[in-house]
């Protein structure tokens, strides 16, 4: 069994419009206006039997901001825009941002292989793989999820039932592969990366996050409450111990908090326009996968 709410934040729509020149980012926080919109969204999410909060944006303004179901298959209580989701690895986005951004100061090289930065990190792939490569899934590290499930099905190296695991010298033991080809989805990927920027800023990583709420004025924390997600009956509550995560999934956050990261990642500022370029960048043969997010053309009506 695996806990698939557990992984869902919520929809959240938000348009590139005027999203030019870097900017203060302030999105609105008054209640949306669109009432035809909300009902449409609503009927759309209904239908799909969603669970959670949907939020749509135009630029800055938010047109739709509307619970969607119940907090929990036996309760009739609906969720609060204020409350916080677990999002998983929407954290992997967060980082690799910050890692676009120690890149513009400087501070690491996406093309030097990892060795350059954790030399005592123990991979047999730690010389050969990049901080692209990272932050692309192209590292041949072990994958936490392989490790042995629980009765529930999470893995071992997740579970607090188990005894808390040195996580990177997990993802420095046996490779499976060679690094740069084929991505293949992997927390320990963003294990390392997280200990890699960690090390070219001296700043831990509780840190980046608090400097990145100053920043935006958001509430992003590895710790506290989180709306817990269902998988039929059964709550991930207490299935997961999130610190383990660090960096590939620990973070939580409310709804009004991606918005302000998102409308300030492309608004510019976060990120400077060729920064951005590169965040973004991907190839249709390597499945579209950017750097810490896919990333592809597609027409919208």
């Amino acid at each position: 069994m695996r806990i698939r709410n557990f992984y869902w934040l919520g929809a959240l729509l938000s348009t590139a419009l005027g999203c030019g020149a870097p900017q203060t980012v302030a999105p609105t926080r008054t209640a949306p206006t669109d009432d035809s919109l909300t009902a449409q969204v609503t009927t759309l999410a209904q239908t799909a039997k969603l669970n959670g909060w949907v939020l749509v944006s135009q630029g800055e303004r938010v047109l739709v901001s509307t619970s969607i179901g119940t907090t929990a298959p036996t309760t009739q209580a609906h969720f609060a825009a204020e409350q916080r989701w677990t999002l998983a690895s929407i954290t992997k986005q967060i980082l690799a941002v910050l890692m676009m951004q120690a890149a513009e100061r400087g501070q690491v090289a996406l093309d030097q292989p990892v060795r350059s930065y954790l030399p005592a990190f123990s991979s047999a792939n730690a010389g050969t793989v990049t901080v692209r490569q990272l932050l692309r899934h192209q590292t041949g590290f072990p994958n936490p999820d392989d490790s042995p499930k629980n009765a529930v099905g999470v893995p071992a190296l997740y579970s607090p039932a188990t005894p808390a695991p040195d996580m990177l010298a997990y993802c420095g033991s046996k490779v499976t592969g060679p690094s740069g080809g084929a991505w293949s989805y992997n927390n320990c990927d963003y294990t390392v990366a997280v200990a890699v920027l960690e090390q070219v800023t001296g700043k831990p990583w509780a840190t980046h996050i608090a400097e990145l709420n100053k920043t935006l004025h958001t509430s992003f924390s590895d710790s506290g409450e989180r709306i817990a997600g269902y998988e039929g009956l059964v709550s991930d509550h207490g299935l997961f111990d999130f610190a383990r995560y660090k960096g590939a999934g620990d973070l939580s956050g409310r709804i009004m908090d991606m918005l302000a990261f998102d409308r300030a990642l492309l608004a510019g500022t976060l990120l400077s326009a060729a920064s951005r370029a590169q965040l973004w960048e991907s190839q249709a043969e390597q499945g579209f996968i950017a750097l810490g997010q896919w990333s592809f053309p597609v027409a919208l009506s």
